[in-house]
């Protein structure tokens, strides 16, 4: 069942969903809460790489996972660090930094592309939705795992300072903290990444509606940005890179497909003008020699 990344994604989930009702039998709730934050790793582990190549069927039961997911940890957000990277990723990480900037890079787009502009817009909306609602908070609340800095001591939390509005905190010092010992066991969001699910999409759909491939290296700076941080484990960031690329390219192909059906019908206009919803995919099929 583990040879492909969706059987293995497939098998990691089921498997949970065994474990969590033989925990509902024979434990508390608060044991099986433990349970299932635990599975975080091994679900995202075995959802990238086929489990007969990495020993996942034994990582089930002795768990080196959490141990590697550990150790990238403090390699990203203690030992590879240093000033310069703690204010470009900190700025990077900060969402509301980037909200006004974000809206007028919107309306630009829209002006200068106009209907493919606002494609692009709506794309990304509907993306970032269906990140939160299908994906993000569903898995968030199965796993139900603590940040990095809610489960270990001596994590450092990178952030902006605190400001309104928060692009007035650019000037001022960074707020960095090192997390003090857990005192109790504490429930949190953290498996799956939502700003890397986010990036995802507004990377793969900017990429292919503005020409530009360097739309591609906001998910992987995203990633590495939240990890070092101390907001996300690694495995974190890893399946939703992975989620957030599959659920993108398919919410694409089923625009795509839906614009060259129903444009025609809608508005013959916009359809002779615009004959594929994506640019790139229309420039590729104008590309192509016709046969005959």
């Amino acid at each position: 069942l583990g040879r492909t990344p969706t059987r293995g994604l497939l098998l990691g989930f089921l498997l949970l969903h065994g474990q969590q009702s033989a925990g509902h039998q024979k434990n508390s709730r608060k044991k099986n809460d433990h349970r299932r934050r635990d599975w975080a790793p091994e679900i995202a582990i075995g959802a990238v790489f086929p489990f007969h190549r990495v020993g996942m069927v034994h990582t089930f039961h002795h768990r080196p996972m959490f141990e590697l997911d550990r150790q990238l940890l403090f390699l990203l957000n203690r030992t590879w660090t240093n000033p310069v990277l703690d204010r470009i990723l900190g700025t990077l990480s900060c969402l509301d930094f980037w909200v006004p900037l974000i809206a007028l890079g919107t309306l630009v787009l829209i002006w200068r592309l106009r209907l493919p502009g606002f494609a692009c817009v709506l794309l990304c909306v509907v993306g970032v939705l269906g990140n939160e609602y299908l994906i993000g908070n569903p898995l968030k609340a199965l796993t139900n795992r603590p940040r990095p800095y809610q489960a270990l001591e001596g994590v450092r939390r990178v952030d902006l300072a605190q400001s309104k509005p928060r692009l007035l905190s650019i000037s001022k010092p960074l707020s960095v903290e090192i997390s003090p010992p857990p005192a109790a066991v504490k429930k949190g969001r953290s498996f799956p990444s939502a700003h890397t699910l986010n990036c995802v999409t507004m990377g793969i759909v900017l990429s292919m509606f503005l020409g530009s491939r360097l739309w591609l290296l906001l998910p992987p700076l995203m990633a590495w940005s939240r990890v070092y941080t101390g907001s996300h484990w690694p495995s974190d960031v890893l399946a939703a890179l992975m989620l957030g690329t599959i659920f993108t390219h398919s919410l694409l192909a089923f625009a795509n497909r839906g614009w060259r059906r129903w444009a025609p019908l809608l508005c013959k206009s916009w359809a002779e003008k615009h004959p594929a919803l994506i640019p790139s995919c229309e420039t590729r099929n104008a590309s192509q020699p016709s046969q005959t």
